[in-house]
């Protein structure tokens, strides 16, 4: 077999080894980012993120599949203390969903997500009583006194995001102020 035999033959199988996106299957025909909306998630699930998961020690980490930046603590860029005490900036904020997005794809082996507990961002911090992994020993989520999750206003926010909620439009007075003080666009989306 020539070279540009093999070669051929390569790229042929190369092509056909890959499945095609399918629901049913599990393969999200398009990325979970075309289904999430931007202001749910500066509104919502991202201050979540921010206070429960940006410690140095864990999502405050860039080398982490799930990274977080966050005021005083993982930055873009900061030179001194003052730069990493500001708020975030727009750049940080689209990296914040784009990390948190790519933590959304269902991961039920057997075919799209039918329960919250399919989708890493949502399982990996529950307690194991509900489906969790338990988050390194540690339980993010119920947090106390909230016995259920349903109860839990931060987990709400964060699983309304991962489900494709929509911010209501108009935007609630909090959430358009949110936004001009980011200095964001609510309709212009992650960069």
């Amino acid at each position: 077999m020539t070279l540009r035999a093999l070669g051929a033959l390569v790229a042929a199988l190369s092509l056909t080894a890959c499945p095609a996106p399918n629901e049913a299957e599990g393969l999200p025909a398009s990325p979970p980012t075309a289904a999430l909306d931007w202001a749910q998630f500066v509104c919502g699930a991202q201050p979540v993120l921010v206070k429960r998961c940006s410690y140095l020690a864990c999502h405050g980490d860039p080398n982490h599949a799930l990274r977080v930046y966050s005021p005083g603590k993982l930055r873009l860029a900061a030179n001194n203390r003052n730069q990493r005490d500001e708020p975030l900036s727009p750049a940080e904020i689209s990296a914040n969903y784009h990390s948190a997005a790519g933590q959304v794809w269902p991961v039920t082996g057997h075919g799209a997500a039918v329960e919250p507990t399919d989708i890493p961002l949502l399982r990996k911090p529950l307690d194991a009583a509900f489906g969790g992994g338990e988050h390194h020993g540690v339980v993010i989520f119920p947090v106390p006194p909230h016995a259920t999750l349903n109860d839990d206003p931060e987990w709400r926010a964060l699983s309304d995001w991962a489900l494709g909620k929509k911010a209501a439009r108009p935007l609630s007075a909090d959430c358009a102020a949110l936004f001009d003080a980011l200095m964001l666009d609510p309709n212009g989306g992650p960069k």
